[in-house]
């Protein structure tokens, strides 16, 4: 009962451009693309389908839920997306959302979900480069305390680029083996591609705090080396 009257206070969002996810499960294996109105469901097992429809979020929830119909007019198809971390443990991935997807022929699907259009791992995810990354990011933020790493680059000569978050600031950071090269402040509305996604907190810095936080252990190796952020809402 206390689901159903959390649901009820679920408002339908306007379709926004982060309104993105990419979804998959094995077993049979089956691949979920969400893009504002529009959901792609595709698997070996069933033909490819298109669905039009839209996301609601309940954020003190840390749930969103996407519905949508063919154009045809089927039964709905329903995905609940969890902030909850999820192991792909055929793929070695970990992502940062849980998702069940109902079909509108009754089957249920279970998997894990991505923030916006790639995949862990992929070109868009510039987490899985951390642990080549780390020395430039720690002389980065060495150069800035309390500031956390938005997004990173690996450059020529050994060198890495990075853009900085601070609670009022932000700066793009280039380091190499010779430390910090390059420290400068950037106006507040510029953004990079894959910015935030996700968000890196260096160790023993906590993560940030919220509803519109997924965030999972960040390691290299066996060393736990922060934490990194999602950003669901």
């Amino acid at each position: 009962m206390r689901f159903l009257l959390a649901l009820l206070l679920l408002l339908p969002l306007a379709a926004r451009a982060d309104d993105t996810f990419v979804c998959v499960g094995n077993e049979p294996f089956w691949r979920l693309d969400i893009a504002g109105e529009v959901a792609d469901i595709a698997s070996p097992n069933w033909p490819a389908a298109r669905y039009r429809g839209e996301l609601a979020r309940l954020t003190h929830l840390k749930l969103a839920i996407w519905r949508g119909r063919t154009l045809q007019g089927s039964r709905d198809l329903v995905a609940w997306l969890e902030a909850r971390v999820c192991a792909d443990t055929m793929a070695d991935r970990r992502f940062p959302l849980t998702v069940r997807v109902s079909l509108p022929m009754g089957e249920l699907l279970a998997g894990c979900c991505a923030v916006g259009p790639e995949l862990p791992g992929e070109a868009g995810d510039w987490s899985r480069r951390i642990a080549d990354l780390l020395p430039a990011i720690d002389a980065c933020l060495a150069a800035r305390p309390g500031t956390r790493v938005a997004v990173a680059w690996p450059m020529a000569d050994g060198k890495a680029g990075m853009r900085l978050l601070g609670d009022e600031s932000r700066f793009d950071c280039v380091a190499g083996a010779d430390g910090v090269e390059v420290l400068d402040e950037v106006a507040g509305l510029d953004r990079l591609p894959g910015e935030r996604q996700p968000l890196f907190t260096r160790a023993p810095d906590p993560p940030p705090e919220g509803g519109c936080y997924a965030t999972e252990q960040a390691r290299a190796g066996d060393e736990r080396i922060g934490w990194f952020s999602y950003d669901i809402c």
